[in-house]
């Protein structure tokens, strides 16, 4: 991983990024978003009332506590040749960017195969896929 060196002036890629970051700050949310969202809002009052908030945060607690179980930051560090996590912070952002795609790429893969063997199991799978994949979010962040 390259050092700036200090440097305070941005590389042409990290002014390209805030480019970016600035657009989709302005951006609205589309029809599909919207709409998801309206349908999703009922069901989402149903488990309000229905669960109790202590089970949701223990649920988010135990993801929580598995995803950083399950993950490995030797993986992340050996790629990005540097002996620890807090030096990524001087590196190169589009090589940081590249590991951040690497790791989404490797849960989204891992996401779609836990979907796929949970939902042979139809609404069965549920109470085993929705953890999982709370976890696997978690971890990947």
């Amino acid at each position: 991983m390259s050092n700036k060196n200090n440097r305070s002036e941005l590389t042409d890629y990290e002014r390209a990024q805030i480019k970016e970051i600035e657009a989709w700050k302005k951006e609205e949310p589309g029809v599909v978003s919207q709409t998801f969202g309206v349908i999703l809002e009922p069901a989402a009052w149903v488990v309000r009332k229905i669960v109790p908030e202590k089970a949701v945060q223990g649920a988010i607690d135990g993801a929580n506590s598995a995803a950083v179980w399950l993950t490995d930051t030797d993986d992340i560090k050996r790629d990005a040749h540097v002996n620890d996590l807090s030096d990524l912070r001087s590196g190169d952002l589009s090589e940081c960017d590249k590991l951040a795609d690497n790791s989404h790429n490797w849960a989204l893969g891992i996401a779609i195969s836990e979907g796929a063997v949970t939902g042979a199991f139809g609404i069965f799978g549920a109470p085993v896929d929705i953890p999982a994949i709370i976890t696997i979010a978690i971890r990947t962040t």
